[in-house]
Order: structure tokens, then C-alpha cells, then sequence
């Protein structure tokens, strides 16, 4: 925990030196502190991408990564703890609301940093399948390779290169942390754009708007990376605010400071598409907002000169990873866009099984559906997510809140554009994937304009009518957040032993997730050589063996349309060094083995060709026998 701490304030102090080169214009100290821990996160994510890229993934090399942040970073340690120890002291100096909302705040995410803390387990399907799975994969071979089953190791990694960091220092439950770690800035930073638009008074508000969120709080217990996307994307959009703020205010000079803003936003947008490709959106967004005129603002070679400060970097930080996939694939997007650029290991039915399954999420584009989104999105998150049931809802308290906004005009015109964005999101969101997961980059964005119904509805013109409004929204509020603290500890409790060294994590894991006691099994039982196919499950992360995805619509490695018998498909592994087979069949369909390949796998199962070496609950592992004479039965 404490190599975590150490690599996340080094990495800080590096990015503060960036950010005050940069000269953001009026930038206080907590300002410079956040955006510096973003920009500095996110040099640390390349610099460990680019020595991975050349066979130096060892602990050593990237203890002297962090070592060199802390060093080009020098200057900035004392003024960094200086920082963080005024911010406490201004915090105790706010009002009682201000202090019990903060307080509130740390409540929520402590129980985020005990989840993330305890080893994953059934709750962080995506971690276990790629987000920390891949980087474990890295560190195995001491580089960054190419991974020809998992497409998703050909996404933008950033984050994922900071989950190898944690692997490599102190282990998996520690390295999810670096994702509460975003959360964390991203509530500071909402936080601070609130005093900068609107002044102290309930800054710590839309912090807990955004963090009282059931699936805002649910990432910030697991090694996913929207809330590392949710911060870029907002503190691009806080870059590209300050600036309008300072050239609509200001001339000559500080115009010229005005535009370290408007790079620094460009910079934190790069890390964005470094992270998920899906920054994109609000990328395009926040650059249509640079360029289109507005009241008091520059002429037109003016805005395109400031478009091309915030692009350039954007397109110069975010570029390396497209380029990765490019040369690993052929395809910049892989495996998007597959009929335009095309893409090894996939072809056009997985491409069509891939949309379908994206496609499954939501209630359809129909405009009644989509005017009752507040609704089903709060009431039905089963709806918008897989497995993870009220966890699934971006909460009630602040969509309600955004139900009343219209009624609060004006909106203040800074906080209106941030809301044009979200809104812009939003739409392009309900034409492609509905899932409630990906709305989190425009949480907080949602949180500041709720945020602003409650300061302007509690500041009623009507003295009693104000205090009988604060009172009731302060009340639906701390319900809220009561549950869903309560909500997140019974997440969270389960590990809570482990964390705390009274359980060991393997007890831990074999009571909370179902595939491992196979794979340990695998482990401790099979030659070290040993590699295994994994059929209707993805989560390898436990797995100590050399393995891979083997259903079709992962890839086309596989060529199933091939097998014509059971003992066809058996010579093709054998063939390829497979001799374990790992089946979860609490993952398969009700038709499983009536027909294709299933039906193939299902009739050798058990043979003398694939017998069935362990079973627990619906996990079964098969050895693959190296006996190709022996025929199907």
C-alpha cells in the first residue's frame, strides 16, 4: 500500500511541474495539485507503456520510473503537501453543511477503497477477464505483446498500465485502488470548478452528488477504467470552462496565460482517448464548443488557433495507442469499424455478434422510451447492465434534481454549456450502446447541474419557503446517501476479513467466486507448460497456466466451421499444445451442445478423449489426452 502511495505522489509532483509550465492563468494551488495528479497518472500509464513496448517490464525498471517522476517533480513535493494541508484547513473553515457534506464524502469513499482493496472477485468480471488479467499476462513475459485471443488488449490502456504498476509493487487487491484514486480526483475536481464558477459556498455538493451515485460508487471498487475516463473528459472540459472564463474576462496578456488552460485541456482530453475509446465523443464535443461563436467571444482565426492548442495535443497524446492497434491489427479501432479497416483474428460474424451483444443493453430508441429514461435508468438498471443489479443506476437523488432544471433559469452559462455537452453524450449514447456503465464520463458533469438546482432552489426568494426547501433536500440527500453507504458496505464487507488479514484470500475467493477453485486446481495439479482452453468463461486473471478464450465471436483463431467430429476438434488442440479444457457451465445457454461446435465439445466430454479430471459447482476441467488415436464415442 505504501509503494501505491509513494508511485501516485510522485507521479503527482511530475504532473504539477507540467501543469504549471503549461501556465493555466489563475490556477490555485488545489487546482494545479488535481490536474497535476491527472497529467502525472497519465505520463506514468506511457512512460510504463513504452518500456513495456521494448522487453523492460521488469520491477526494477519501473521502480526507476518512479523514481525519475519523483525526481523531474523535486520542486513540486513541498508545495504539494503544502496544498493538501490548506485544503484541509479551508475545508474545516466552510459552513456546517460544507463540513458534513465532506465528511460524507470520505465515508463513501473509504468503503470504495475497502472494496478495491480486497482481492477481485465475482463482482469485477471485466477485471478479471482483461483489465487486470492482460497486465498480469504483461509482467509474465516482461513486455507489452500483442494478445491475438483478447481483442480488448488492443484497446487504448492507460489505465491498464497503471493496474501493472500496482501488480507489480503490491499486488491485485492494491492495484485497483489506482481506479478509487481517480474517483477521488474527479470529486475534487467537481468540487473545484464549483468554486470556480459559482464561489465556496456548497463546493463539497456536487462532489457528493457525484460519489452518492450507486454506479459511480460501485467503480470505485473495482479495476475497471471509466472512472479514470470520467476524470480526463471532465477535466478537459474544466480546461476548455477556465479558458472561455479568462479570454471573455480578460485581453493581451493574460489572454496569452488564458491558453495554458485550452492546452491543458487538450492534454487531459489525450489521456481520455488513451483510456477508452469511447473520449471520442466528448472530445468532438469540446472541440465544437471551442469553435462556435459566442457573446463576447473571439473572432473567427482567433477560435480556430485556439481549437488547434486544444486538438493538437489531444490528437498528440491520445495517438500512440490507435497506432499500437494499427500495426498489431491493421485496424486503429480494433475491432470497431471492422468492414471499413478490416482487422486480424476477426471477421465479419464476429463483428455482428460483437454489435448484437452491445446492442443488447436498454430500452430501444422509440421517443416514449426514451422520455422515460430518467425513470428506467433510476428504477430498472437491470435493464442497463449485466450482474451488478442497483449498482447499475446512476441514482435517483440527481436525476430527479435534473428534472427540475429547466425550472431554475438562468443557468449559469458556464455550467449550461457543460450541460449542452452532457446532453450531446447522451444522444449519441442512446444511438449506440445502452449501457448505464458508460454514462459515467458525463456523471460529473450531471452532478454540477444538480448541484445547481439544489443552491437555487435552497436560496429561495421567500425566506421560509428557502429553509423549509434546504431542509427537505437536505433531508432526501443524506437518505440517499445513508443507503447507498449502507448498499456499499454489504458490497464490500464480504472482503472486508482479507483486507484486514484476518481470512486468506484464497478461503476468500473460493466462497465468492466460482471459477476459482478450477483454476487453482489447474494451478497446482497441471505441468507448469500446461495451456488451457476456456469455454463460456473469460475470467483467466487466477490462472497461473498459459490459456485462451476459446469460444467464437472472441476471435478467429479457432476454425470450428472445420470440425466435422469431436476428434477433429480435439486433434486441432492437441495440435496447437492444449490439454486442458476449463467449462463454467453456469455461463452456458439452455441449447448448449445440441448443435455446432458445442455439440462436438459436449459429445467428447467425459470420453476417453476428454475425460473429466475436477469438478466444483458448475465449473468442470477436462485433460485433453494425448492419445490421437482414440475416436469419438
Amino acid at each position: 500500500m505504501l509503494a501505491l502511495f509513494a508511485t501516485a505522489w510522485a507521479a503527482t509532483a511530475l504532473g504539477c511541474a507540467v501543469a504549471r509550465r503549461l501556465r493555466p492563468g489563475g490556477a490555485t494551488g488545489a487546482e494545479v495539485s488535481v490536474f497535476g495528479a491527472a497529467v502525472g497518472l497519465g505520463a506514468l500509464a506511457y512512460a510504463v507503456q513504452a518500456v513495456g513496448l521494448v522487453g523492460l517490464l521488469r520491477t526494477p525498471v519501473l521502480v526507476a520510473l518512479v523514481a525519475a517522476c519523483a525526481a523531474m517533480g523535486l520542486r513540486e513535493h513541498w508545495p504539494l503537501l503544502q496544498t493538501l494541508l490548506r485544503g484541509v484547513a479551508a475545508w474545516l473553515r466552510l459552513g456546517p453543511a460544507d463540513v458534513a457534506i465532506g465528511m460524507a464524502c470520505g465515508l463513501l469513499l473509504l468503503l470504495m477503497a475497502l472494496g478495491a482493496a480486497a482481492p477481485p472477485s465475482g463482482n469485477d468480471w471485466d477485471g478479471l477477464s482483461y483489465h487486470l488479467a492482460v497486465p498480469k499476462v504483461y509482467l509474465s513475459h516482461g513486455r507489452v505483446l500483442f494478445i491475438p485471443y483478447d481483442h480488448h488488449s488492443n484497446f487504448p490502456f492507460a489505465q491498464e498500465m497503471l493496474y501493472t504498476l500496482g501488480l507489480a509493487f503490491a499486488g491485485v487487491g492494491p492495484a485497483r485502488l489506482f481506479h478509487t484514486l481517480m474517483g477521488a480526483l474527479c470529486a475534487a475536481a467537481v468540487a473545484l470548478l464549483w468554486r470556480r464558477l459559482t464561489g465556496p459556498r456548497l463546493m463539497t455538493l456536487p462532489a457528493l452528488l457525484l460519489m452518492s451515485s450507486p454506479m459511480v460508487a460501485w467503480c470505485g471498487t473495482v479495476a475497471y477504467n471509466d472512472l479514470a475516463l470520467a476524470l480526463y473528459v471532465f477535466l478537459a472540459a474544466y480546461g476548455v470552462v477556465a479558458w472561455l472564463v479568462s479570454t471573455e474576462a480578460n485581453a493581451g496578456q493574460r489572454a496569452i496565460d488564458a491558453r495554458g488552460w485550452l492546452m491543458l485541456a487538450g492534454v487531459c482530453a489525450g489521456f481520455a482517448l488513451g483510456v477508452k475509446m469511447t473520449a471520442m465523443i466528448p472530445v468532438a464535443l469540446l472541440a465544437l464548443w471551442i469553435a462556435m461563436p459566442a457573446r463576447g467571444a473571439q473572432p473567427r482565426p482567433a477560435r480556430t488557433r485556439a481549437l488547434v492548442l486544444f486538438l493538437l495535443p489531444a490528437v498528440a497524446v491520445g495517438a500512440p495507442w490507435y497506432v499500437r492497434s494499427w500495426v498489431w491489427t491493421g485496424n486503429p479501432v480494433y475491432p470497431f469499424f471492422y468492414s471499413v479497416f478490416g482487422g486480424t483474428n476477426w471477421n465479419a460474424q464476429a463483428a455482428a455478434m460483437y454489435a448484437q451483444e452491445q446492442a443488447s443493453y436498454g430500452v430501444g430508441r422509440s421517443l416514449a422510451t426514451i422520455l422515460m429514461l430518467p425513470y428506467t435508468l433510476t428504477f430498472h438498471p437491470e435493464l442497463f447492465s449485466k450482474g451488478v443489479g442497483v449498482f447499475g443506476s446512476p441514482g435517483p437523488f440527481a436525476l430527479g434534481l435534473l428534472v427540475l432544471l429547466p425550472l431554475t433559469r438562468p443557468v449559469a452559462r458556464k455550467l449550461a454549456g457543460l450541460g449542452w455537452i452532457a446532453l450531446g453524450y447522451g444522444v449519441v449514447w442512446i444511438l449506440l450502446s445502452q449501457q448505464s456503465r458508460y454514462l459515467v464520463p458525463i456523471m460529473p458533469m450531471l452532478a454540477m447541474l444538480a448541484a445547481w438546482v439544489v443552491a437555487r432552489y435552497g436560496a429561495a426568494s421567500v425566506p421560509e419557503a428557502g429553509r423549509w426547501l434546504r431542509l427537505g433536500l437536505g433531508t432526501l440527500l443524506a437518505c440517499q446517501t445513508a443507503v447507498l453507504a449502507w448498499l456499499v458496505w454489504t458490497l464490500v464487507a464480504p472482503g472486508l476479513p482479507v483486507v484486514l488479514g484476518a481470512e486468506p484470500a484464497e478461503q476468500y475467493l473460493s466462497r465468492t467466486l466460482e471459477v476459482y477453485p478450477a483454476e487453482r486446481w489447474i494451478n497446482e495439479h497441471t505441468p507448469r507448460d500446461a495451456k488451457v482452453l476456456l469455454f463460456e468463461e473469460t475470467r483467466g486473471f487466477y490462472l497461473d497456466r498459459q490459456y485462451m478464450w476459446a469460444n467464437p465471436g472472441h476471435h478467429t483463431l479457432i476454425p470450428y466451421e472445420r470440425f466435422r467430429t469431436p476428434g477433429d476438434m480435439l486433434a486441432y488442440f492437441r495440435a496447437h499444445g492444449f490439454s486442458y479444457i476449463l467449462l463454467n457451465r453456469m455461463w452456458t445457454a439452455p441449447t448448449w451442445g445440441s448443435s455446432g461446435w458445442s455439440r462436438l465439445l459436449s459429445q467428447a466430454m467425459g470420453g476417453p478423449m476428454l475425460p473429466l479430471v475436477y469438478r466444483r459447482g458448475p465449473v468442470e476441467v477436462y485433460r485433453i489426452t494425448p492419445n490421437r488415436r482414440a475416436t469419438a464415442r
